[in-house]
């Protein structure tokens, strides 16, 4: 069980770095971005063989992140 957590944990991080990667990358670009384009992304990412390991874990941990790094931009931004 608790090795199991710990490969959520490490897979909710990486897509939290992940996300967050994109969304600099978005926002460099001038490019407009939400969780759920987020979410969309990650959904391809899953399907690619690289990162299929993604597929084996609860949507959760996939969506979350997305709306972790959606909530952080926006309070960053208020804040400016």
């Amino acid at each position: 069980m608790e090795r199991e957590f710990l490969r959520y944990a490490g897979a909710a991080r990486f897509c939290y770095n992940w996300c967050l990667n994109r969304c600099q990358e978005h926002h460099k670009n001038g490019q407009k971005w939400s969780a759920y384009s987020l979410m969309k992304e990650l959904v391809i990412l899953k399907n690619t063989p690289e990162f299929s390991w993604l597929s084996e874990m609860s949507n959760a941990v996939r969506e979350q992140p997305a709306k972790n790094v959606e909530f952080a931009f926006k309070r960053f931004f208020q804040r400016l």
